[in-house]
């Protein structure tokens, strides 16, 4: 009896630390890398890479899609005081937490709405950014087959002889070497890094595009319009323009990993990100318009010249933006499955450490009922042979 009143209390230890720690982890408990050392700087790079990359090469299509460039820059124009008008927001809320760790979004969700409403939110952050990265490594396939034309010459290209030149083998290559290691890291100021080659490669494609409509102005049979014939048409732009200022997932982890957290700081940042962005859509998506009208492409680089040098760059820069992007999108969703992972894992040990304590109790009513009783002596192989929540039942 006393060897069993043991191994119930130290059985019982370990489940009511899990169960703490399951209550911990939910609303932000889980421990995440380390804190205070991301910069202004960094933050807004963080913030623009965030917004940037995919999207940039679909806003002179949706300057076209709009009606023209004054309503699209309305629109933009919105967008941007939105988008920092909604950044602010956590800066301004965060001393209402009641000292609760705000780094996800969900964080925030769980002390002003909802325990309900935060896991809902989770899976909807965790839909939009495996659905926008996996766009992404498309992308880098389609950025990257033009680009293997010109390097091999477009008859060996196309005759499809070398499984090396195909889109699809550039995609696993750039996945496993590139972005998978990316993915690993714990600590968002790292992604300030990735942050400046995405930057970098935008910034090149913007004025790429920009210098040739100063160049060679209009495209022969091009139609520009200034203001939209259906009224229609500007709200159905407005979603495209709209969503490549997102960048909210992201902010909150950057701004609880910030070395200054005060609302000002935070105001500098959120401002300086919009803005940013602000000047890069406004650039393409003036320049692309006027330069090829109704005719653009969705992706803009597929509108322009395919066998010119800084086209084939522009390329290759637009693959590493969206590459470098990838982890920036993606480290909104991992620290999610990381909480998913360490709830389950919780939950597995409480209920693997309610069956191993009731595989006992019900050993040593076996050994109580069949060995300290003689009347059932006799049958112990069969008192044996019951199955444990049988004589439980009994119990």
């Amino acid at each position: 009896e006393q060897a069993h009143n043991k191994m119930s209390t130290t059985t019982d230890a370990p489940r009511s630390e899990s169960r703490l720690t399951f209550d911990i982890s939910i609303g932000g408990g889980v421990a995440r890398g380390s804190r205070g050392r991301t910069s202004f700087f960094g933050a807004v790079f963080i913030l623009c890479n965030t917004c940037l990359g995919a999207a940039t090469l679909n806003i002179p299509a949706t300057f076209a899609q709009a009606g023209g460039v004054i309503p699209s820059m309305i629109i933009m124009i919105i967008s941007a005081l939105l988008n920092t008008a909604t950044l602010m927001v956590f800066a301004y809320t965060r001393p209402y937490a009641q000292g609760r760790k705000l780094v996800e979004m969900s964080d925030y969700a769980v002390v002003f709405v909802g325990r309900t409403f935060a896991r809902f939110q989770q899976v909807i952050l965790v839909m939009q950014v495996l659905g926008t990265t996996s766009a992404y490594v498309l992308i880098v396939g389609d950025q990257a087959g033009p680009v293997m034309a010109q390097t091999v010459g477009e008859e060996y290209y196309c005759s499809g002889g070398h499984w090396w030149v195909n889109g699809t083998f550039v995609e696993v290559l750039v996945t496993a070497l590139v972005i998978f290691p990316l993915c690993l890291t714990k600590n968002v100021d790292f992604l300030k890094y990735p942050s400046y080659l995405t930057v970098v490669g935008i910034l090149y494609v913007v004025l790429d595009v920009f210098m040739r409509w100063m160049m060679t102005g209009r495209t022969e049979g091009a139609e520009v319009t200034d203001w939209p014939e259906n009224f229609y048409d500007v709200f159905n732009a407005f979603p495209t323009i709209l969503l490549g200022f997102l960048c909210h997932f992201n902010a909150t982890p950057v701004l609880d990993n910030m070395a200054t957290k005060d609302n000002w700081s935070w105001v500098v940042v959120s401002v300086g990100a919009s803005l940013a962005c602000f000047v890069n859509y406004s650039l393409i998506g003036v320049a692309g318009y006027l330069t090829y009208g109704d005719q653009v492409d969705t992706d803009i680089i597929v509108s322009m010249p395919n066998d010119a040098a800084d086209v084939t760059l522009a390329r290759v820069m637009m693959a590493v933006a969206v590459t470098m992007s990838y982890p920036v999108l993606y480290f909104a969703a991992k620290m999610v499955i990381d909480e998913w992972l360490v709830i389950g894992l919780l939950r597995f040990e409480s209920w693997w450490g309610h069956v191993n304590k009731s595989h006992y109790i019900t050993s040593q009513a076996q050994l109580d009922k069949t060995f300290f009783n003689p009347t059932n002596r006799s049958r112990s192989i069969s008192h044996l042979a019951t199955p444990p929540m049988t004589i439980v039942s009994q119990e």
